[in-house]
């Protein structure tokens, strides 16, 4: 399978390696849900015996069942806290489907493989630790108090963890997400535990434009709007969390944020087109959904260097103004 000769390979190196292949992962994931519906199904048809017939099989396919209805929650950590450590949050989450399964070779780390995974015994408590660590900071924010040094370790411990930061940035929110970050200025390791834990969040829940626009609203009323919108564009943001923030920075022409402090000439809006204008696939999906807002942007700012590269990478030209160049219609046959 894709990504085999990798471990083969680190296993050949140290006997005791032990590697995760996420490609191979992704479809061990599959094949045990699958399982694990089949025997639901044949439990459910052969339920019904007649009297005096033995159930010891029914009770063995039944444990067999529980067992494997347990396994895909964990291989699943597994997978992500493998996948984020090969990525850093910089990439977006591979996805597991019958389509793509063995399209392309699997990353192969040591990450999430072995006994423990991160520094909890599985998703749940994981997810509960970032959910705590969040209400801890939202009580600090909201008293004026400085977030407690546990927190602060445990979130620089974590910011790796899936799970963790999942639980973390659902309960703290688009506010709380702004008061961490104010927090973290002036101290660059949490700062970039932040990034780090912030990105990685954004791949497992959705930050929509809504979420953003709330995280930079509360942002500009502490006063570190450009700071929030560094943290964001050096996060590794998920693909629909680029596009999101992308679409922000267009509506924010003409007019900078109050308090925004990036000189003339650049645009105020480009730190928040850049993570889109470096992924194609995020361009494509920005023209796709905001083709009116992207033209508005290139004919208002056509010197700026992002919207130049916005346009150049879906085929627009600049030469003053902005032009969209529509492909000749494909003949037939």
């Amino acid at each position: 399978m894709a990504g085999q000769d990798g471990l083969r390979a680190s296993a050949a190196r140290d006997r005791d390696f032990v590697g995760i292949d996420t490609a191979a992962m992704a479809r061990l994931i599959q094949q045990m849900t699958s399982a694990s519906n089949a025997i639901t199904a044949w439990l459910r048809t052969n339920a019904a015996l007649p009297a005096g017939v033995p159930r010891t099989g029914l009770h063995q396919a039944a444990a067999v069942e529980s067992w494997a209805r347990a396994q895909p929650g964990m291989l699943s950590r597994r997978r992500s806290y493998a996948i984020a450590h090969l990525s850093k949050g910089a990439a977006d989450m591979p996805k597991a489907g019958t389509g793509r399964l063995g399209a392309h070779p699997g990353g192969t780390t040591a990450a999430g493989a072995g006994h423990a995974v991160g520094h909890f015994p599985d998703a749940h408590a994981a997810t509960r630790a970032g959910t705590t660590d969040a209400t801890a900071i939202n009580a600090a924010l909201t008293a004026d108090h400085p977030i407690p040094a546990a927190v602060w370790k445990r979130l620089a411990a974590d910011s790796g963890d899936p799970d963790y930061v999942k639980g973390l940035y659902a309960r703290l929110g688009p506010a709380g997400t702004a008061g961490l970050i104010e927090a973290a200025l002036g101290h660059e390791a949490r700062l970039a535990a932040v990034r780090e834990s912030l990105g990685l969040a954004s791949h497992h829940l959705r930050m929509s434009e809504t979420w953003l626009r709330g995280l930079l609203e509360e942002a500009t009323r502490k006063g570190v709007h450009d700071e929030a919108v560094s943290v964001l564009e050096h996060a590794g943001l998920d693909r629909r969390a680029k596009v999101a923030l992308a679409h922000v920075g267009l509506t924010h022409l003409g007019a900078a944020p109050p308090g925004h402090r990036v000189p003339a000439p650049n645009p105020p809006h480009e730190a928040m087109l850049r993570p889109a204008a470096a992924d194609p696939e995020a361009v494509a999906e920005l023209h796709a959904r905001h083709s009116d807002a992207v033209r508005r942007a290139l004919a208002a700012c056509p010197a700026s260097t992002v919207l130049q590269r916005l346009g150049a990478l879906q085929g627009e030209r600049l030469d003053g103004t902005a032009r969209v160049v529509t492909p000749p219609a494909k003949e037939g046959p």
